[in-house]
């Protein structure tokens, strides 16, 4: 089985467990996990999670479809209060462009407004829309030029901060909409996190000996 992976991340651990029943009652084992503990963005400079539900990557497409089954057979149940209908156009439009931002709901509704209003979306279009935003969702971060100063010094001082910073930029990946894991940053930021990794942890054991050896020779002289 494919390593779970985040399908959903949210900020409260009641929205997270309203999709893992959901989930479930589809036919779904999904997992959520308290990630709040996790080393913050300002140790390692990962973006921040709080409450994931996760599932097997594999899974991702058939629990879009079947959400999207769902969310098809519950439009005609709203109520004309739903905030989708104080969305301009443009709004409701970026609802249907950015469908990862957007529950399976919210997005079937999104393009019943249009259509209502007649401006349908084109059906035809939407895996274009789809593979256009995964390939958006890929790129990597911008360039991480001062992470990475940082991790030399720090690597080189012999700081374990070091040694993680150099393991995340090296390592660091995100998982798109279709289940599919990418690596977080470019192939040069990489490079360098793989030799600041490695620096920190020479530097780490050599100050480990220099201490230990400082250590050993107090003892020896000691009366």
């Amino acid at each position: 089985m494919d390593e779970a992976a985040p399908f959903r991340t949210f900020r409260t651990p009641e929205e997270a467990q309203a999709l893992a029943s959901d989930l479930e009652l589809l036919g779904f084992a999904p997992i959520i996990e308290d990630s709040r503990n996790y080393i913050s963005s300002a140790f390692v400079g990962a973006s921040p999670e709080y409450f994931s539900v996760k599932l097997p990557s594999s899974d991702f497409p058939r629990a879009e479809a079947a959400l999207e089954e769902v969310a098809e057979k519950q439009l005609n149940e709203v109520g004309d209060d739903h905030y989708l209908f104080g969305f301009t156009n443009e709004e409701l439009r970026d609802v249907v462009m950015k469908a990862d931002e957007w529950n399976a709901f919210d997005r079937r509704l999104a393009r019943k407004i249009l259509a209502d209003l007649g401006e349908p979306v084109n059906e035809a279009a939407i895996p274009h829309f789809e593979q256009a935003r995964l390939s958006e969702l890929a790129e990597p971060a911008k360039p991480q030029t001062l992470r990475v100063i940082v991790g030399y010094v720090l690597a080189v001082l012999g700081g374990l901060l070091g040694v993680f910073i150099g393991h995340h930029l090296n390592t660091a990946k995100k998982t798109l909409p279709n289940g599919e894991r990418v690596y977080v940053y470019n192939a040069e930021d990489r490079s360098h996190g793989k030799w600041i990794f490695f620096i920190g942890i020479v530097m780490f054991l050599f100050v480990i000996y220099r201490f230990l050896s400082g250590l050993g020779s107090r003892t020896t002289g000691a009366p």
